[in-house]
């Protein structure tokens, strides 16, 4: 779930010399992303859930409880099994793709089988880390473009230093 904002016009008015306006349309080329982080839950089943869970896994398997992590999938199993995944995902990507954990009893399941939580999480915790990765060499690029070429004012900013210098 990542919403985006391109690019936005800014439309900005300054007073100038004996009321006079200004107007000058600002490009603000940085795109905002917002990353909307997922939850991590520890359910313990209900009869019924479990008798749902059984018919999908087998009548061989002792479920009791489930690690649900928000759109990544969920996984079934006993609370041993369970407990384990859920401190192990919980700890390890709790920087990268879960905010929030939680142990609950009531949970609304749309189907009873199992996903393959490990290769799913690991998948997605590469793409976030390969993101921040792209941001920091992006950042360094820029930084190092603005060490070589010194920061030189365009005109607009020359003439924004210029009225202030008649407000002094």
């Amino acid at each position: 779930m990542s919403q985006k904002l391109s690019n936005a016009y800014i439309i900005a008015w300054i007073p100038a010399f004996a009321g006079m306006t200004l107007c000058c349309s600002l490009i603000c080329a940085q795109t905002l992303r917002m990353n909307v982080m997922e939850k991590i839950f520890f359910v313990s089943l209900t009869e019924d859930q479990i008798k749902k869970a059984k018919a999908v896994h087998g009548q061989q398997f002792h479920i009791t409880h489930a690690v649900v992590c928000g759109k990544y999938g969920q996984w079934f199993g006993t609370k041993k099994q369970c407990e384990k995944y859920y401190s192990a995902w919980e700890h390890i990507y709790r920087e990268s793709l879960f905010d929030d954990s939680a142990e609950i009893s009531t949970y609304e399941f749309k189907r009873y089988d199992s996903d393959d939580l490990t290769g799913i999480l690991m998948k997605a915790d590469d793409k976030v880390e390969r993101q921040k990765q792209k941001k920091q060499i992006a950042e360094w690029d820029r930084e190092s473009k603005t060490a070589k070429t010194g920061s030189k004012k365009g005109f607009i900013a020359q003439l924004f230093d210029l009225l202030l210098s008649f407000t002094k």
